[in-house]
C-alpha cells in the first residue's frame, strides 16, 4: 500500500511465534471482530507450533535461530496488503540496521490482514515460513541467492507438506491448479511475480514430490 512504516501491537504469543497486529487495522474493527481476530491468531499460533514448525523443519531444515534478535520465536505482522497478496518475507529484516536502515532486525514475516479470516491463512503462514528457512540455509550460511522460482516452488509445496491440501475442494492447491489451467504456458523459470507464476511452479513441484518424495526438497536446501 505504499507505506514504509506502521505501528503495531503484540496480540498473541505462541511457543515459537509472535503475532503483532497493525494498530490502524485493529482500531478499525469492532469488539466482535477483535475477539474473532484474537481467536484466529491463537489458532494460527497453535497450528504453527504443532504442525508448521516441526514439519517444515524436518524437511527444509531450520530458520536462523535465535537469529538476529536473539529470540527463538519468529515475528508475524498482520498488516493491510494488496488484495492478491497472502503475505511476504522481507529478508532485509535479517540484517542489522547498520547495514539496512529500515530493517526490523527480526526473523519476521508479514500476513495480509484483509485475508486473515480466509480458510487458507494457515497455508499462507506455511508458505512464508519456508522463505525464512531458505534465507538461513542458503544466504546466511553460504552467501547464496536462491533462484526465485525454486524458492517459491518449495514454499508452494509447504501447505501440502503440512496437510492443508488433504481436502482438495477450496484448498490452497485447488486455487493454484485453477491458476495453472488458466495459464498453462506460463514460463516455469522466468519469474515475474504474477499469479500465473505460482500456478506453474506449484504444479511442477507437486509432480516432482509425487515421483521422488520429499527427499528431493531436502536435498535442494541442506
Amino acid at each position: 500500500l505504499g507505506r514504509t512504516q506502521v505501528t503495531a501491537t503484540l496480540r498473541v504469543i505462541g511457543d515459537k511465534i509472535y503475532f503483532y497486529v497493525e494498530d490502524d487495522y485493529w482500531n478499525s474493527l469492532n469488539g466482535t471482530y477483535r475477539n474473532a481476530l484474537r481467536e484466529k491468531l491463537e489458532d494460527l499460533a497453535d497450528e504453527f507450533d504443532t504442525v508448521i514448525y516441526p514439519k517444515e523443519r524436518s524437511v527444509f531444515g531450520s530458520e536462523w535461530t535465535p537469529g538476529i534478535d536473539g529470540d527463538e520465536r519468529i515475528t508475524v505482522l498482520i498488516t493491510q496488503l494488496i488484495t492478491e497478496a497472502g503475505g511476504y518475507v522481507n529478508t532485509y529484516d535479517e540484517y542489522p540496521r547498520s547495514q539496512v536502515a529500515n530493517s526490523n532486525e527480526r526473523e519476521m514475516l508479514y500476513l495480509n490482514a484483509n485475508r486473515i479470516f480466509e480458510g487458507n491463512a494457515e497455508s499462507f503462514l506455511a508458505h512464508e515460513f519456508q522463505h525464512l528457512i531458505t534465507f538461513y540455509q542458503k544466504t546466511k550460511l553460504f552467501g547464496l541467492e536462491e533462484e526465485v522460482w525454486l524458492n517459491e516452488a518449495r514454499s508452494e509445496y509447504a501447505p501440502t507438506l503440512c496437510g492443508y491440501n488433504d481436502v482438495y475442494s477450496g484448498s490452497y492447491l485447488a486455487d493454484r491448479v485453477d491458476i495453472f489451467l488458466d495459464n498453462p504456458s506460463d514460463s516455469l523459470t522466468e519469474w515475474k511475480n504474477k499469479l500465473a507464476d505460482y500456478g506453474v511452479v506449484s504444479l511442477f513441484f507437486h509432480y516432482l514430490v509425487d515421483h521422488y518424495g520429499t527427499e528431493i526438497l531436502t536435498r535442494m536446501v541442506l
